[in-house]
């Protein structure tokens, strides 16, 4: 029978106190730490050296502010799907679609292209009222208009524009030679409250840039009173008004513009002295109802010396100046010929 020998008293006490001070500092007493992964330390503990300069909860009340809200993330818009057609009931590929989303009364509605099969998908951020999808095929001088009813964005329906005949504005753009313009951008605007159309009041109808032999076309326009704008380097602003009847109407108007003037002078101040870097701005005088006033403006060099170019010679011009040392814009008294050549202006 084998002896057992009796563990000293000493013994269990002194095991007992070790596993009692392992546990404490969250170790492994049967466990030896590893090379390769060190004991966390213990984050609640002060560090080994150095005084404990934490603030005490209670002291960070009122000092530290609580952490910003999260923003609401950004509304998904909803989007408006549909397919465009022709007169002939062929998919109508590129065509452009336009939505004016009602209250909208400034800047420019969004338009998409329509694909190969005539399909198109417009971004829609609001319901409520009646909303304006229109569709232009400049191609084939088609357009449409189609009002929605009020709409649940949670339901949009795809819909169906089917295009129409509408009318077309070509022309040529030559100068007083006789010479064709080219590149001369040519703007086809609808009259403000003289539309026959509502949806178009004030927006664009049209803008193309001429060819190599100063012609131009327009189409996909809705009958109405329009205004065509033409502008070229080297030429001042052109403007016509008229009125499209019909759909069918196949317009032509050639536009001749006449050579444009330069002025240069000098600008002063009431001393005599340069203003040198004042801006002067010219704005053609209004001479019938509707003119739209077209602008100039020149900067002064160092000497006060200025040269502004594209003034219609037939035209007056009225001036107004402006200089930091003048502390506003001054209107000088008198206005000056757009064909004057050379001015010297004293601004008071």
């Amino acid at each position: 029978m084998r002896r057992v020998w009796p563990v000293p008293a000493a013994l269990i006490a002194g095991l007992l106190v070790w596993l009692l001070v392992a546990s404490r500092e969250g170790g492994d007493p049967a466990l030896p730490a590893s090379p390769s992964s060190p004991r966390t330390p213990d984050r609640t503990a002060p560090p080994s050296s150095g005084p404990d300069v934490s603030p005490a909860p209670a002291a960070l009340a009122g000092l530290v502010p609580d952490p910003p809200a999260r923003e609401a993330p950004a509304e998904t818009l909803a989007r408006l799907h549909g397919v465009v057609w022709t007169k002939d009931g062929a998919p109508a590929a590129g065509a452009i679609v336009t939505l004016d989303p009602p209250g909208e009364e400034e800047g420019k509605p969004l338009s998409v292209s329509t694909d190969r099969d005539g399909r198109f998908s417009l971004p829609i951020s609001r319901g409520g009222k009646g909303t304006l999808v229109n569709a232009t095929s400049a191609d084939l001088d088609e357009r449409a208009t189609v009002e929605l009813p009020p709409l649940d964005l949670a339901r949009l329906p795809e819909i169906e524009i089917h295009l129409e005949t509408s009318a077309s504005l070509r022309g040529r753009v030559v100068d007083s030679s006789g010479s064709p313009v080219a590149g001369a951008l040519v703007r086809l605007v609808d009259l403000p409250g003289l539309s026959l159309e509502r949806h178009e009041r004030e927006r664009e109808a049209g803008v193309v840039a001429t060819d190599s032999e100063g012609r131009y076309r327009l189409g996909g326009v809705l009958p109405g009173a329009k205004r065509l704008i033409v502008e070229a380097a080297g030429h001042p602003q052109r403007w016509i008004d008229l009125a499209i009847e019909g759909l069918d109407e196949d317009r032509e108007l050639d536009v001749e513009l006449s050579p444009s003037a330069k002025l240069a002078g000098l600008v002063l101040d009431d001393a005599g002295r340069p203003l040198a870097g004042a801006i002067l701005h010219f704005l053609r005088v209004e001479t019938e109802a509707g003119d739209p006033g077209e602008t100039r403006f020149a900067r002064a060099d160092g000497e006060g010396r200025f040269e502004v170019a594209g003034l219609d010679p037939t035209r007056d011009y009225a001036v107004r100046v402006f200089h930091p040392s003048l502390g506003e814009t001054r209107a000088l008294p008198s206005t000056v010929p757009g064909s004057a050549g050379w001015r010297e202006f004293m601004v008071e």
